[in-house]
């Protein structure tokens, strides 16, 4: 058929239609070729049907998928939402083995959809065409490639948009049809096995944590030490309660002293609690504890709770500004700490020491985590920001007991009534720190808990280790990704019809 009078030829479009040498953004085997995201795909932008048109939402004909439902990833086959057959004049229908794209919010979350739907406008659907195999479509919009150009070309706004026409013009790596099969095959193959090995992971992360969370309750109910304390002797907890009171009294008074050779104003004299004050009050009793045992609150226990304030930062200084990312369930991370000003005035009991429990105090997926300081941070000047709870316990207990009571799921799973505030800004409420109910084994038995807590602490460590390969999996799956998309999968034949042919045939269905 004789071209129109200014069409293009097929040679002229196919010569449009890849991409300069000069623009390629790495090396492709001889018979891949470089082209744009259009020559390939149809690129649709969805709508959402009006809501005010009851009869569009009446019944569950067609899927309408959100962003939300992409969570399904390679196997895309429901969605929360549905739209009535009679909304498909509002809509335009996906057809199936299509790959779903977030283009705006979650820039480069995907799905690959083994049904027909619809979408809402948060979503560019890429529907390939017949020269193209739609899973090697759907593996190459998950590259770590393709993501950043997503991220790259959507626009700098407050919330990152990808528009229909950006999205088209994304470069794309075309192998041959026959290597697209091969190379589908061995991504399936590899991401089977990748998945397996998630599986068990996972398996053992519930079990380690189930594990964990059944010792954490033994140990604070009497049970774990229960043949333990049947052949020791050890004093009743309320003797310990005595001590504490007896160590507070003493600090003030060194502090008098200090104060007086200072020739500061002496503190004021602390308002000690008798014993039974101390102790909870039988209704408020959370479960039965050994009779040795008392169950009393944290403050009385405590010679400080308070939290950070903020600091004044600066590039570099001797005093380390502890916050929340300096504060891991695996421990403390110094690397993780700013500066402060030596201008800054701080109290001397601000200043961090040995046996600190630090206690995260700010934010939903934060606040709780706690971790304990060791001796070997004991020679660095350290102070905590306003987003972290300081608990230092009285020397007469085992601060190592109480902090494995606090990461126990007693305290974890009940954080919500420890917290105020909105949903993202949670704000750990420093009463209900000081008020929160302890149970208080006499100190020979705290020894002998964390003795045998550490032991089993330490065997899961190893295990742990098993857990930590999940990173290096993430690692390896795009780096699997990266290296099919550059065909160095080990799947190639120079046999194969030139991907060219295959653009070739693209332009031609138009």
């Amino acid at each position: 058929m004789p071209k129109k009078k200014g069409e293009l030829s097929i040679e002229e479009r196919l010569e449009q239609s890849i991409v300069a040498k000069e623009e390629e953004p790495y090396k492709l085997p001889s018979n891949w070729v470089w082209t744009k995201v259009k020559e390939v795909n149809e690129v649709v932008t969805g709508n959402t049907p009006s809501k005010q048109k009851i009869e569009y939402w009446e019944n569950k004909n067609i899927n309408f998928v959100k962003p939300s439902d992409l969570n399904q990833g390679r196997n895309l086959t429901v969605s929360e939402e549905y739209v009535d057959n009679r909304a498909k004049e509002k809509i335009r229908l996906i057809p199936k083995f299509s790959t779903i794209l977030c283009c705006i919010g979650s820039i480069g979350k995907s799905s690959f959809s083994e049904i027909e739907c619809c979408t809402n406008q948060q979503i560019n659907s890429l529907i390939p065409k017949k020269t193209l195999n739609p899973i090697y479509n759907y593996y190459y919009l998950n590259s770590s490639f393709f993501i950043n150009q997503m991220k790259n070309s959507s626009s700098a706004t407050t919330i990152a948009i990808l528009n229909k026409s950006k999205t088209e013009e994304l470069l794309f790596p075309l192998p041959p049809l026959e290597e697209q099969k091969r190379i589908v095959e061995k991504l399936d193959s590899l991401f089977e096995k990748i998945q397996k090995i998630k599986e068990i992971i996972e398996e053992v992360k519930e079990k380690t944590t189930s594990r964990r969370e059944a010792i954490l309750s033994k140990a604070f109910s009497g049970e774990l030490t229960e043949k333990w304390r049947g052949e020791n002797h050890t004093e009743n907890a309320r003797e310990l309660l005595v001590k504490i009171n007896d160590e507070k009294l003493k600090l003030w008074e060194d502090e008098c002293k200090k104060a007086e050779d200072e020739g500061r104003k002496k503190p004021a004299k602390p308002k000690l609690k008798t014993i039974d004050e101390m102790l909870v009050e039988a209704e408020e009793e959370p479960y039965k504890l050994p009779s040795n045992w008392v169950w009393t609150r944290l403050e009385d226990i405590c010679n400080y709770i308070q939290r950070g304030k903020s600091p004044k930062y600066v590039d570099l200084s001797p005093i380390f500004v502890i916050s929340q990312k300096c504060v891991q369930w695996n421990g403390f991370d110094l690397t993780k700490a700013r500066y402060t000003s030596e201008e800054t005035k701080y109290t001397e009991e601000r200043f961090l020491l040995p046996n600190d429990i630090l206690w995260n105090s700010t934010g939903t997926g934060t606040v709780g985590r706690l971790c304990i300081l060791k001796d070997d941070v004991a020679n660095q000047k350290m102070v905590a920001d306003s987003h972290v709870t300081v608990v230092r316990t009285s020397k007469s207990l085992l601060p190592q007991c109480i902090h494995k009571y606090l990461i126990s799921n007693n305290v974890q799973s009940n954080l919500d009534s420890m917290t105020t505030g909105s949903t993202n800004q949670k704000e750990l409420n420093l009463t209900s720190v000081k008020n929160l109910i302890i149970p208080l084994p006499p100190l020979e038995e705290q020894k002998e808990i964390v003795r045998v807590l550490d032991k089993v602490f330490e065997e899961e460590n190893r295990i742990s280790e098993l857990i930590s390969l999940e990173n290096k999996i993430e690692i390896l799956e795009k780096t699997i990704l990266d290296r099919a998309f550059r065909g160095e999968l080990g799947t190639g034949n120079n046999d194969d019809e030139p991907a060219i042919e295959l653009l070739k045939k693209c332009l031609e269905e138009r």
